[in-house]
């Protein structure tokens, strides 16, 4: 797990904190054995690592996860093109070293259309997509699926996971506090108001971080075992029926 330096608490002060606070457990000792902590940053020549520990998890790396990235909707792209960018190079860079498959998760916030093919965007596309994109996050995310799908074709084991909107843990419901759909919920409530809508008015798709983990994790194991080609692009969004904003609002009347 890569971890920036400036992290508040440390680097495992900031993974215990991550972990209790996002699934609503109490810290379990043993959970450090099955956790290997490195400190460095997305948007650093080798991550910010040092050279002997960036060789060595060169050596020692099977797989990849690239889930790091600057969110900030409001934020410009060149605000975020060092860590979502140069991160997403330099973590290429990482797997064509180690050889390791590349697990690359973006959104599906990049597709002109939900239902979109699950495939590569293809190169003609990009300026028209990047013109249009809601966000200079998005278009980090475009410009990341680029770079991954230059290192596929470089022969590098890649698999983009696109992910709809991601919401709390159908358990316990645990939903970080700064996310879209808390802070919009949490508004109503202490408002005590709801805005005017039309039936036309639904809500985003979105999907419990629980059934996330797991699918991700099915893919991981399926690049690890899964003979080359293997899954080039993957999207994981809801098909359940939108909900209305007028049946939100019933709910949260509801449960007061």
């Amino acid at each position: 797990c890569l971890v920036r330096q400036k992290s508040q608490g440390g680097p495992r002060g900031a993974v215990k904190q991550a972990l209790v606070q996002n699934t609503q457990r109490a810290w379990e000792a043993d959970w450090w054995a099955r956790l290997e902590i490195s400190c460095g940053d997305l948007g650093l020549e080798g991550l910010g690592l040092g050279r002997e520990e960036y060789l060595t998890l060169v050596k020692r790396v099977q797989l990849i996860v690239h889930a790091g990235a600057l969110t900030d909707c409001k934020a410009a792209y060149s605000a975020l093109r060092k860590p979502n960018v140069v991160g997403t190079c330099e973590v290429a860079a990482f797997a064509a070293a180690s050889g390791a498959p590349l697990v690359f998760l973006s959104t599906t916030q990049v597709l002109k259309e939900a239902k979109a093919p699950e495939k590569p965007l293809e190169r003609a596309a990009f300026p028209a997509l990047l013109k249009h994109a809601s966000s200079g996050y998005i278009q980090t995310k475009l410009v990341s699926e680029a770079i991954v799908t230059s290192a596929r074709t470089m022969g590098l084991r890649t698999c983009t996971i696109r992910l709809g909107v991601v919401i709390g843990d159908r358990q316990t419901g645990t939903c970080p506090a700064k996310d879209i759909t808390s802070r919009l919920l949490i508004g109503f409530s202490h408002a005590r108001c709801f805005p005017e809508t039309s039936s036309a008015h639904t809500i985003f798709h979105s999907l419990p971080v629980d059934t996330v983990g797991a699918a991700v994790v099915g893919l991981c194991e399926r690049m690890l075992t899964t003979p080359y080609p293997s899954c080039e692009v993957v999207h994981l969004q809801s098909l359940a029926p939108l909900t209305t904003m007028e049946e939100l609002r019933q709910i949260i009347i509801r449960y007061d």
